[in-house]
């Protein structure tokens, strides 16, 4: 029965998930569907009693079992942004035969792909931006060490000229060629 239960939930949340509205945990779920379970089955005790209060439980069972695949939280309307998901949701706690979803909302769907594109490449930008200010302050320090370094050897008798100290080709061709990418 935990496996099932469990299955249920699971299917559950894809179709919520297909609605756009924010869920409980599955934990939360799995404990809602159980305790419904349990009820049901002390109904099945008592449904042979003629007992105003077996009537109740019946009565009281019954409204659980509309809220039963209510499974967004507390705070769901606050929560969501989306104002058709709200109205969506609402007729759904009204009526739940009177709400249906159709298929995908397509220019929603294109919206928000938009939107992670942009999300992607305002990241990819500021990687960059932060890979060339580390590679700024790495050939500032290079500058500062060299430039303290050459201070030092015109000081010392070591012998050494500016002729000697020659720079690498790959070096020079490297600060010569822009970084740039075309588009």
């Amino acid at each position: 029965m935990t496996e099932s239960i469990h299955l249920t939930i699971i299917e559950l949340l894809e179709i919520w998930k297909k609605a756009r509205i924010p869920t409980q945990r599955i934990d939360s779920g799995e404990r809602k569907l159980k305790k419904l379970y349990e009820g049901y089955q002390l109904l099945k005790k008592n449904r042979t009693k003629s007992l105003e209060s077996c009537r109740v439980k019946e009565q009281s069972f019954n409204n659980d079992l509309q809220k039963l695949f209510d499974i967004a939280p507390k705070d769901v309307m606050e929560i969501m942004t989306n104002v058709e998901d709200k109205q969506f949701l609402a007729m759904h706690r009204m009526d739940v035969t009177s709400c249906s979803m159709a298929g995908v909302d397509r220019k929603l769907l294109e919206k928000e792909t938009r939107k992670r594109a942009r999300e992607k490449a305002n990241d990819r930008r500021k990687l960059q931006e932060a890979d060339k200010s580390q590679q700024l302050e790495a050939h500032g320090d290079l500058t500062e060490a060299l430039s303290s370094d050459s201070s030092l050897s015109e000081g010392s008798d070591t012998g050494d000229t500016d002729e000697d100290f020659m720079v690498s080709s790959s070096v020079s061709e490297s600060r010569s060629t822009p970084n740039t990418k075309r588009r």
